[in-house]
């Protein structure tokens, strides 16, 4: 083999072609850190798009918290006013138990005037 001019025993050769080998070994290691490098970067920049992605997502959520928090607090202030109520006293149940009592009593009146007016139709009908 001949460099330029020069021509290469068989130890310079060896020696060359070593050199050329180490050099390609190094360009092999340098691709996998230039790779390394690389794919920690995607990785880093993907972290930091995740991190900003879920801050604005609480940001949004906290926005809503501070519009919902006080209608919150006013229907739990009404459940306390209203939903509270006392139970119905002694005099209170007798007084429903009337007016269940006479509503069954219309029912039952009711459904007797329905049958004696079917009965006339019927007697009606049935007439030549």
């Amino acid at each position: 083999m001949t460099i330029g001019n020069h021509e290469m025993d068989h130890d310079e050769q060896n020696d060359f072609f070593e050199a050329i080998e180490r050099v390609n070994r190094a360009g092999s290691a340098l691709r996998l850190i230039f790779g390394a490098l690389v794919a920690m970067a995607a990785a880093g920049l993907s972290v930091a798009v995740w991190v900003w992605t879920v801050n604005e997502v609480q940001a949004d959520h906290g926005e809503t918290l501070k519009v919902l928090t006080p209608r919150v607090e006013a229907l739990e202030t009404r459940a306390v006013r209203f939903d509270a109520a006392p139970p119905p006293s002694q005099a209170q149940f007798h007084e429903i138990d009337k007016r269940l009592d006479r509503m069954e009593q219309t029912a039952v009146t009711l459904r007797e005037q329905t049958a004696l007016i079917l009965e006339a139709v019927k007697n009606l009908e049935s007439r030549p």
